[in-house]
């Protein structure tokens, strides 16, 4: 059931996919976005999604794991805590039991805050 929630949030969340071809996707059938005619709200829209290449941000966010982890003696991080890690929050949560000047890569995504 949780697997249809999550399908159920992307659907919701979508801006891009044509709507009538997710639905009909749904249950098992083939539809052509250009047959859609412009007729639902994304199709409408015409937002095409930005292509960027984030491969030195993911690269700098796995550094940023790893340098954490060391310093937990690998009793793991939050996806949240490397998150916030990432933009530079100094909340204590975040921080507890970090030396955040052996952390290079600490607040290198401010710039996505």
């Amino acid at each position: 059931k949780i697997d249809q929630l999550y399908s159920c949030s992307r659907y919701c969340e979508n801006q891009f996919t044509c709507r009538r071809t997710m639905q009909l996707e749904f249950f098992g059938e083939k539809f052509d976005r250009k047959n859609c005619n412009r007729t639902c709200d994304n199709c409408k829209a015409g937002k095409e999604p930005e292509k960027r290449d984030l491969s030195k941000e993911a690269k700098t966010i796995l550094e940023l794991l790893d340098d954490v982890l060391l310093q937990k003696n690998g009793r793991g991080a939050t996806l949240a805590q490397i998150t916030e890690l990432y933009r530079g929050s100094k909340s204590k949560q975040s921080t507890k039991f970090l030396d955040l000047k052996k952390i290079p890569s600490y607040g290198a995504g401010k710039k996505f805050s």
